[in-house]
């Protein structure tokens, strides 16, 4: 059955913290606001772990929303047994439970947990695992960033994997953008509120899988087009799939997967 914990998650110090919370919360009043389809980020994951067919039974989607790319996994890779979603949007993840409830269970291996991730992992993962983060390192800040690499440097098994997908400085939001505060991140106003996207670069993407302390197998530049409201834009991405002690066989099979994407 999919279960949840849907604790408040605004029990952090300082109003940028319960803002960034309640902005969210109030993107998600308007349930599938980035629409119901897989990202073209997701179904790059399923193309590679069918590719790579790593020995790894866990999916954990950092960030997951309301969990349309977490129920998409769950259909596309049986074999994996456990889906699990992560997100501080607590309206986000009543949305997901919802949805799946309609589906009668057709979703048992997936749960939820409302958790705010830079106050530390929820879960304890006993054995190595997928990690998925699609849009959601780019929401962080260089110092939350920081945070985050080193509690999972700390608390991912060797052998792990993360698929991230996140905004690239090609973007044309961040080419008609000013930045502020750290390079490549830009500050927009939605709905009464400053939200502030990072646009990174491949540099950086390279230099976190070093505070990450896991090695990069492939990472490549391509765009994606992502629903917003039922508009529809064209979004440039960074791709990359970095392991937590590095598998020589995962990259040796991870060179031929530039022909398949």
């Amino acid at each position: 059955m999919t279960t949840s914990s849907l604790r408040p998650a605004a029990h952090e110090a300082g109003n940028t913290a319960a803002s960034k919370v309640k902005y969210w919360n109030d993107v998600y009043q308007e349930p599938s606001v980035y629409g119901t389809r897989p990202s073209l980020t997701l179904i790059r994951v399923v193309r590679c772990l069918r590719v790579l067919q790593p020995p790894l039974h866990t999916f954990l989607d950092l960030g997951c929303g309301y969990g349309k790319d977490l129920f998409f996994a769950a259909s596309a890779l049986p074999r994996f047994r456990s889906f699990l979603g992560i997100d501080f949007s607590s309206k986000a993840l009543r949305t997901a439970l919802s949805f799946a409830r309609r589906r009668q269970g057709a979703h048992n291996t997936v749960r939820f947990i409302c958790a705010n991730l830079q106050r530390g992992l929820p879960v304890e993962p006993q054995a190595p695992l997928v990690l998925f983060s699609h849009f959601f390192l780019q929401t962080l800040t260089f110092n939350d960033r920081g945070i985050l690499a080193a509690l999972l440097r700390e608390r991912i098994p060797s052998g792990s994997l993360l698929f991230l997908g996140e905004y690239s400085r090609s973007h044309p939001l961040f080419l008609s953008s000013e930045t502020t505060g750290e390079s490549g991140t830009v500050s927009l106003r939605r709905d009464g509120y400053e939200h502030s996207v990072h646009f990174f670069s491949k540099s950086e993407i390279l230099a976190y899988a070093q505070r990450l302390g896991a090695s990069v197998l492939y990472t490549d530049e391509f765009r994606e087009r992502e629903t917003i409201r039922g508009a529809r834009i064209v979004s440039s991405l960074h791709f990359g799939i970095l392991s937590f002690g590095l598998a020589e066989n995962l990259q040796s099979t991870a060179a031929v997967l530039s022909g398949r994407m």
